[in-house]
């Protein structure tokens, strides 16, 4: 009597073995790190709800598939010690029985191999270092060729913390030195000859600084692609035979791509381009040329960076 009384139950589901490594930390992409516990477990879902139920007394028949291989011989064998009945578990020819690879963090929680992408970035502070060239375009201001002012060299710092694991915010600041003779033919020596210009030198300097927020593309990689927003105030300085000359006003553009390798888990190192663009509010009184208006200025950068992750990835 007490046998006709018992629940029947099926359950349709799977068998997988789960092959559990215990490290110190989760390894990056390319990275070996050493285990120190090792632990074979037998799982999925159905599985497990299946010796459940007949541990609870009840008659239960489990339908599955699993591979024609050991660890398939090794579920069939656990089902039935559990009292499960197994008749409908189909043996899978040339098939392998499934598995899992699991890495325990021994600071984080149970964790699977592919499942999410854990934080790596959030509250890091990150600086790093840049060497430039830049090649400027537009007019400083109306009719004033940006060009003239030749090819900038210089750097880049910039400063950042990591707000979650794919955003940062901070503040970058820039130097760049240019060097041609064409900018001077706006500011001649009051005794010089006009018709003679092109001869006389002139350098620049350029000094900007600003906010920035970066998007990091991907994560749990050697590899940190990246996109990065952000205005800066310019100041350019021109050393002509007129005397120095200031120009002073804001980038409202200033955008920049780039991606970095990570060497180790706290340095990395990558190349990146931007492209700034903005409008010099205080500009000189023109000694030659026509009179002072306000114009756009653009400027394409390109550098190599080197970055500092602190505690690192």
């Amino acid at each position: 009597m007490e046998a006709a009384r018992r629940s029947r139950i099926v359950v349709v589901g799977s068998y997988a073995v789960g092959l559990v490594m215990r490290t110190t930390t989760i390894p990056l992409r390319g990275e070996t790190v050493l285990g120190h516990d090792f632990q074979r477990m037998d799982g999925g879902k159905g599985s497990n709800q299946a010796i459940a139920c007949a541990r609870l007394g009840a008659h239960t028949t489990f339908l599955a598939a699993v591979g024609d291989d050991a660890t398939g011989d090794a579920a069939i064998g656990l089902l039935l010690s559990e009292g499960v009945d197994t008749s409908y578990v189909q043996r899978m020819p040339d098939t392998a029985t499934g598995v899992g690879f699991i890495i325990v963090d021994d600071t984080e929680p149970f964790l699977s191999l592919v499942p999410r992408v854990f934080d790596t970035f959030g509250d890091h502070f990150v600086l790093d270092g840049s060497a430039l060239a830049s090649a400027p375009f537009g007019e400083l201001q109306n009719g004033y060729s940006a060009q003239d002012l030749g090819a900038g060299f210089g750097g880049m710092l910039d400063l950042g913390i990591g707000l979650s694991r794919v955003i940062s915010i901070g503040v970058w600041g820039e130097g760049l030195a240019y060097s041609s003779s064409s900018a001077c033919r706006y500011w001649p020596h009051p005794l010089s000859n006009p018709q003679n210009l092109s001869h006389d030198p002139c350098n620049a300097l350029s000094f900007t600084i600003g906010p920035f927020v970066r998007y990091h593309l991907l994560q749990g990689m050697r590899l940190d692609p990246w996109i990065l927003i952000g205005p800066g105030y310019r100041v350019l300085t021109q050393d002509t035979p007129a005397g120095p000359k200031t120009y002073a006003g804001v980038d409202y553009l200033h955008v920049a791509i780039g991606g970095d390798y990570y060497l180790t888990s706290g340095l990395g190192i990558g190349p990146w381009v931007a492209l700034d663009g903005g409008v010099f509010a205080k500009r000189p009184n023109p000694f030659l040329g026509p009179s002072v208006k306000t114009s756009w200025h653009t400027e394409f950068v390109a550098g190599l960076r080197v970055v500092l992750d602190i505690p690192g990835k």
